[in-house]
């Protein structure tokens, strides 16, 4: 009952503000590194409420482009039966993931990182390498800690957006520096960075 209601609550204070404002972001991204009118989009670990992927979706529609997308997680059978209603955008299990020899354009890791673990360092490369095979461009959004101060407060933020979905709640979150070595240890080199955007 508690996290129905703190789902409620995000949804009333957020009113998907945030997922519109990113999917933007990101759409704008799509459209400077990539002019064909069919984009092939891979989606890693897209939630059960995976409001970015259909945003994202929508705004690239609007520009008249041909797009497809296929969002990975760990969803169980209820979860794709009931999200898998859409042609265009496609719902799997993250196990498949090893299995699918597709290409993508873009490969989407939004706020996902960090709860596999910011000291789960080689498991976090190994992530990167794998999804580096698919696609040329990785777009990867993620929040940095300064301080004990702005741990607390993402802390917290994750808590109001994620624990009514069972997801786990990080401890710390990446400091600038530590994901700057991430990306070099994985061996992807940047080509765009936007700081301070939602």
């Amino acid at each position: 009952m508690f996290k129905k209601i703190l789902g409620k609550f995000r949804e009333n204070l957020l009113q998907n503000t945030r997922e519109e404002k990113l999917s933007k972001y990101l759409k704008e991204i799509i459209c400077e590194y990539h002019k064909d009118q069919n984009i092939k989009i891979l989606d890693f670990g897209s939630g059960f409420q995976p409001k970015i992927a259909f945003y994202i979706h929508s705004h690239l529609k609007k520009n008249n482009k041909n797009v497809i997308i296929h969002c990975y997680d760990f969803y169980k059978e209820i979860d794709l039966k009931n999200l898998n209603k859409f042609k265009e955008i496609n719902f799997k299990n993250i196990d498949e993931i090893k299995k699918n020899s597709e290409k993508y354009d873009f490969v989407i890791v939004s706020d996902v990182l960090h709860h596999i673990g910011v000291e789960k360092k080689n498991d976090l490369i190994q992530i990167l390498k794998n999804l580096k095979l698919k696609s040329k461009y990785i777009l990867i959004k993620d929040h940095f800690e300064f301080n004990l101060t702005s741990r607390v407060i993402l802390i917290f933020m994750d808590f109001i957006g994620n624990y009514y979905n069972n997801v786990k709640i990080p401890k710390r979150y990446f400091r600038e520096s530590e994901f700057s070595e991430l990306i070099q240890n994985a061996n992807l080199e940047v080509v765009k960075k936007i700081s301070n955007k939602e």
